[in-house]
């Protein structure tokens, strides 16, 4: 049975082409400053859980972009594994250290991101 871990906050946004960095909460709603697409990045550090070893499997659940292509964890580019009409599944088992950073990429006014869950999977026990 999977255990979720609710990655609530403190969350931290900025321009994609800008390393100028503000808090934010989530939901977050990319804000409508102009018109055409903007893209935003939101970013939050996390620590590895403890007790999971190679055979957990361990997976990033972004809530409310549909269709999200890939996102960031320490500066690997990660590509969705599934998405099922606003959730995406990213699978980040081989990716993650001991403290990490997840960034998720936004374009255009009104695009929002509800919630992230990093997902643990234990293998089944024989």
């Amino acid at each position: 049975m999977p255990h979720d871990i609710r990655l609530a906050g403190p969350w931290d946004c900025s321009a994609a082409d800008e390393d100028n960095w503000e808090r934010c909460v989530l939901p977050f709603v990319v804000p409508a400053k102009a018109p055409g697409e903007i893209p935003i990045r939101i970013r939050r550090k996390f620590h590895k859980p403890s007790g999971v070893d190679n055979r957990t499997r361990l997976l990033l659940v972004v809530d409310g972009v549909p269709d999200l292509k890939s996102i960031q964890v320490n500066d690997s580019h990660i590509g969705a594994i599934r998405c099922v009409e606003s959730t995406c599944e990213f699978d980040v088992s081989d990716k993650l250290a001991d403290y990490n950073i997840v960034s998720i990429p936004l374009t255009g006014p009104g695009t929002h991101v509800d919630a992230v869950t990093l997902r643990i999977e234990e293998p089944p026990t024989t």
